[in-house]
């Protein structure tokens, strides 16, 4: 899924796939899975922002596995990319619901399961 969203009047694009959450935990060594399941309980804003990264890496660099896997990406390019924006947009309540929702949206399935159970 590709979004663009606008942060601080920059245009951040995002795009979210099947990469994205193998991409975060090589980065940051996290499950983005678990870190998203506890979202609403507690806001892990610095997880929340670490996924808009690995979402806006995708989007913009279409080696970004490669570099990974070289060591190219890691928490300190995360945090040099932070610098780009002000704290006060990245933790504006519009945003990380538009974070969310572009890589919660890739986890969605459109199709029926084909195992479904049925009484007798």
């Amino acid at each position: 899924m590709f979004k663009t969203v606008n942060v601080g009047g920059k245009e951040l694009k995002f795009r979210a796939s099947a990469q994205t959450s193998f991409l975060y935990k090589k980065i940051f060594n996290k499950d983005i899975l678990a870190v998203l399941s506890n979202v609403k309980e507690s806001m892990d804003i610095d997880s929340i922002l670490g996924l808009a990264y690995v979402m806006n890496l995708q989007a913009e660099n279409p080696k970004t596995l490669d570099d990974i896997m070289h060591g190219k990406v890691s928490e300190v390019s995360f945090l040099q990319w932070l610098d780009d924006f002000e704290y006060t947009d990245l933790i504006d309540a519009e945003f990380i619901s538009s974070v969310t929702d572009a890589w919660l949206r890739t986890t969605e399935t459109s199709t029926k399961s084909k195992n479904q159970y049925r009484p007798q």
